[in-house]
């Protein structure tokens, strides 16, 4: 058999085994796999439907093949480390990211993802936190990073001379960044 989730959350919490059994999971709109277990059938996950790992920051792993379509959803929290989803067969990847704050939550570069076989198509960015931006970076064979970025301008205190040095400090801004002042 398999399981088909129309509506709600089912959390996978399981510790041994599969938490779904061997069969095939399928996501439709308007429910949600999650949780800190694993599951053993292959998953689709259906526009409107989404995968949301862990349980708070948390890991999900799946043992065979998971295909996200066009329209469905990937609900990352992230706060001082991030949810990632493990998955052991084909990833098929289409969804929309969207990130959410934890504890922690910070600029850096998350491993959100990462697979033991081949990866194809095109995630997008969803909700971001305000004040912060996301890229997907896909540069890393049997990876899948988010990269967060602070879009706020830095604050800067008030200057000092220090002989022939105008010295500057602050906070906030882009690290790496260029600001004119």
């Amino acid at each position: 058999g398999g399981l088909t989730i129309t509506g709600g959350t089912v959390l996978a919490n399981n510790r041994f085994g599969s938490a779904t059994g061997s069969g095939p999971v399928n996501v439709s709109s308007g429910g949600t796999l999650g949780g800190t277990g694993q599951v053993e059938g292959a998953v689709t996950v259906q526009s409107g439907g989404a995968i949301a790992p862990g349980n708070g920051v948390g890991s999900l792993n799946i043992d065979d093949r998971l295909t996200m379509n066009t329209g469905s959803e990937l609900q990352v929290e992230i706060g001082s480390s991030a949810d990632l989803l493990s998955v052991s067969g084909v990833l098929v990847l289409n969804p929309t990211v969207n990130v959410i704050a934890a504890d922690g939550f910070a600029p850096g570069v998350f491993e959100i993802i990462d697979h033991d076989s081949s990866r194809s198509g095109t995630p997008s960015i969803g909700f971001v936190p305000a004040g912060f931006s996301a890229t997907i970076d896909l540069s890393v064979a049997g990876k899948v990073r988010l990269v967060i970025e602070s879009t706020e301008p830095p604050s800067f205190d008030a200057p000092v001379i220090d002989g022939s040095n105008l010295l500057l400090s602050g906070g906030g801004g882009r690290p790496g960044a260029s600001f004119s002042i």
